[in-house]
């Protein structure tokens, strides 16, 4: 197994402990929330049981109708926030990861045409490509990226296709499109071809 490989599965291992201890604090956070809650219900009961039922009623009606619209309305407009938010980090990431396959593809034909001076345009392409990946492109993907250039030499010239191939993948699958069959195929063939 690779280098890259090796250093992926350890990024999910460590991914997958630090997601189940958010979850759980996540949970144990809810559970007091609902706690504190119950007692706040409990004391508003106390306090209205002492009072004529028909003016209780319309109390609780009106506390009700208040939390009820005024979590609607924060909920609506969080959702409507963040799904702007995603849309807008989505189209900035499509557009960064469009200009590396473009790259990519410029320079295997300027190393069909010309072999001498694809190196040099190789580290063009990836200087202007490394900052706009380190401002939009998802830490997944970033790592991905660092491990691949960093470990590009130790590789043999297919595994640094299929690699980025695999990176390319990764990326697609960030866009949230299917990479199934494309895998299979290699992605990296519809481009060298």
């Amino acid at each position: 197994m690779n280098v890259i490989r090796k250093n992926r599965i350890k990024r999910t291992v460590s991914d997958t402990i630090i997601n189940t201890i958010v979850i759980m604090t996540v949970i144990i956070l809810l559970l007091v929330l609902i706690i504190f809650i119950k007692d706040l219900i409990e004391l508003l009961n106390k306090s209205l049981q002492k009072m004529e039922p028909t003016i209780s009623a319309v109390v609780y009606g009106g506390i009700i109708t208040l939390i009820a619209s005024s979590l609607l309305q924060f909920l609506t407009r969080y959702l409507e926030k963040t799904k702007e938010i995603q849309l807008q980090i989505h189209q900035k990431k499509t557009d960064i990861y469009q200009e590396l396959i473009r790259g990519l593809i410029d320079l295997i034909s300027i190393g069909n045409k010309n072999p001498a001076k694809a190196p040099s345009e190789a580290l063009r392409i990836l200087t202007e490509w490394t900052p706009k990946a380190m401002a939009w492109a998802s830490e997944d993907i970033l790592i991905e990226w660092i491990e691949l250039r960093d470990h590009a030499k130790e590789l043999k010239p297919l595994e640094v296709i299929n690699e980025t191939g695999n990176l390319i993948c990764s990326m697609r699958i960030e866009l949230g499109l299917k990479v199934g069959k494309i895998r299979k195929i290699g992605l990296m063939k519809m481009i060298i071809k």
